[in-house]
């Protein structure tokens, strides 16, 4: 069975030598290359071990053997569009994924991202760098009653894939109906994205929620580090800023425009934060209400945005050293905001932070009062280093699916 053959001028299928009935045949992924493992077990009372081998760089969706017929080869067909199953559409860009921003809102209803809205997900899915897998519902056309093209926007799962660098793909927003739960969606979902990656690469989860890990770990996935969500008002961290403790990081800000600021952050910023991540953001064009600051201190820079009027303040990412963190707040909440809150309003606007590891900054930020601890999860990766390698210096994520 080791000598299969390309067949067709394209490639397209694979087939493997003829097998008896009586012989085992599953097809597992391996996680760290993307690539198929073919196993064989031969009927035989010895202790022999079970045969495996890669099916070279052909990526398989399927495996269909006929068992009642007699021999009968097994068929493997590549992921793309024409291997997905009939259910799972490959989204490319936002002009097929923006289509679906209500469908998206919904399957995160009632999980630990419950919180993201229209606005919040329309961040991600203006970016040209991001592509979403879903599971379409089995819903029937109202007119025709054909099932073959499901209604649009009605979506049973999804995951976002995310070309993070050249050889790092990150993955995030694994989401499935709570109808839909313990069918293998998920994993099905999963393989299909991490399938469709054609060179070797280092596969990511910035944010692991519980739900999700003990798929993670099944696809070989290992805990490369913990990621801690703070939030606290931004009256508390103006009542900080305003006592002894807080008043030694207000130091002198730049008097330069916030538009020699974005300048300066989009150099600071090369090679670790994509061009067009950084374009979305400086232009706050994903939402008619998303408002973007920037700010900069010493070698350290950061970015906040407010994805929707009244709608939580995100400071993410950030980059530098930990001593500049609080500076840069300080910096953020002075130009995004100018004074032109109240107290009230203050108190009712939160400052919200994803801290990769650096427990030491976590531990200075809960010391501020009013500052909490909503949770800590997992990052993971397929290597089992570090998200952040030779960035260590990455204070906060932008975005839990992002980094």
């Amino acid at each position: 069975w080791t000598d299969y053959r390309a067949l067709g001028d394209s490639g397209h299928h694979c087939q493997g030598t003829w097998l008896r009935p009586s012989h085992g045949c599953a097809v597992q992924m391996d996680a760290r290359t993307g690539r198929p493992l073919l196993s064989c077990s031969p009927d035989r009372g010895d202790d022999q071990d079970t045969g495996v081998t890669e099916l070279g760089s052909v990526p398989v969706t399927d495996v269909q053997m006929d068992a009642r017929t007699g021999p009968a080869p097994v068929t493997f067909s590549p992921v793309g569009d024409a291997g997905l199953s009939p259910l799972i559409k490959r989204l490319d860009g936002p002009s097929a994924m923006l289509p679906f921003v209500q469908s998206f809102v919904d399957l995160s209803r009632g999980t630990e991202f419950g919180m993201y809205l229209e606005p919040q997900w329309r961040l991600l899915l203006n970016l040209d760098e991001v592509t979403a897998f879903v599971a379409m519902s089995e819903n029937r056309d109202p007119v025709s009653g054909d099932t073959s093209e499901p209604v649009c926007g009605s979506l049973d799962g999804c995951v976002l894939k995310l070309q993070l660098a050249k050889d790092e793909i990150g993955y995030g927003f694994v989401l499935v109906r709570k109808s839909k739960r313990g069918q293998g969606l998920a994993r099905k979902l999963m393989e299909t994205a991490m399938m469709s990656s054609t060179r070797k690469c280092r596969h990511l989860l910035a944010v692991c929620s519980a739900l999700g890990q003990p798929l993670y770990r099944k696809l070989d996935y290992k805990e490369a580090g913990l990621v801690t969500y703070l939030s606290c008002s931004i009256g508390d961290m103006l009542s900080f800023l305003a006592s002894p403790p807080g008043a030694r990081h207000c130091m002198d800000e730049p008097q330069i425009s916030q538009g020699e600021v974005w300048e300066r952050v989009k150099e600071k910023a090369n090679n670790l934060i994509s061009t067009d991540r950084l374009k979305v953001l400086s232009e706050g064009k994903y939402s008619s209400n998303a408002t973007t600051s920037s700010a900069i201190h010493l070698d350290s820079f950061a970015i906040a945005r407010q994805d929707c009027a009244g709608g939580p303040f995100i400071v993410g990412p950030m980059v530098g050293e930990e001593s500049s963190c609080v500076a840069l707040i300080r910096q953020l909440i002075r130009i995004h905001f100018r004074g032109h809150k109240n107290d009230d309003e203050y108190a009712r606007l939160y400052i919200q932070m994803m801290i990769p590891n650096h427990f030491d900054l976590v531990q200075a930020l809960m010391g501020i009062e009013g500052m909490r601890n909503n949770w800590q999860s997992p990052c993971m990766t397929s290597d089992g280093k570090p998200l952040c390698v030779g960035k260590e210096r990455y204070l906060m994520y932008m975005h839990p699916t992002l980094g």
